[in-house]
């Protein structure tokens, strides 16, 4: 055996861990903060003059089980969570990000791409349930209405104003092909 270290103190010092049911209501708010590794290591240092690094901090992350973005729910969870959300906000304003913060305070953090399917999914089956058909021209208006509503939801915008926008659009649309149809009609009479 060797002498190098006979005390076994390595240089590192003497680690005082919170105890860790008080470690871990820390790391599960910090998670619901939605804060960077580097804030988190900076508030464990001021709220419990705990310094480690970023590795340490990760093992703790997993010893826990603190929710990340990175660790997903399963897909139809996800969906159900910002579908129930959605429905909850009597004024439908919330958006992408209002509904993202809700989630990670309710102890579900989802990365804004998850959130964003979900309210893809919401509008996707508004439509069905109004009837849509997907034949013919009305296609055509299908797309276009999905195309515009994706654009929408992807700027982040209210959920209130893509409603808005989907009710306006759906009138254009039946409109449209309304107008198609007619245009079809009067030119075949005047080809007899």
């Amino acid at each position: 055996m060797s002498n190098n270290n006979p005390t076994g103190i390595n240089g590192h010092g003497v680690k005082n861990y919170p105890d860790d049911e008080t470690l871990k209501a820390s790391l599960f708010q910090y998670a619901k903060e939605k804060l960077t590794t580097a804030q988190r290591l900076a508030r464990l240092e001021a709220e419990h003059n705990l310094v480690i690094k970023a590795p340490t901090l990760y093992k703790l992350s997993q010893k826990f089980n603190v929710p990340s973005v990175r660790r997903l729910p399963p897909a139809d969870i996800a969906t159900q969570a910002v579908l129930e959300n959605v429905a909850n906000d009597p004024s439908q304003g919330r958006g992408v990000g209002t509904i993202g913060t809700l989630l990670s305070n309710q102890g579900m953090p989802l990365p804004r791409i998850e959130v964003f399917n979900g309210f893809r999914d919401f509008i996707r089956n508004a439509w069905v349930s109004m009837g849509s058909r997907t034949n013919g021209p009305h296609m055509f208006f299908t797309s276009l209405l999905s195309q515009t509503i994706d654009s929408l939801l992807q700027l982040g915008t209210s959920t209130l104003i893509v409603l808005k926008t989907f009710s306006f659009l759906t009138k254009i649309c039946c409109t449209g092909t309304f107008w198609f149809f007619s245009i079809a009609r009067s030119s075949h009479n005047v080809s007899r």
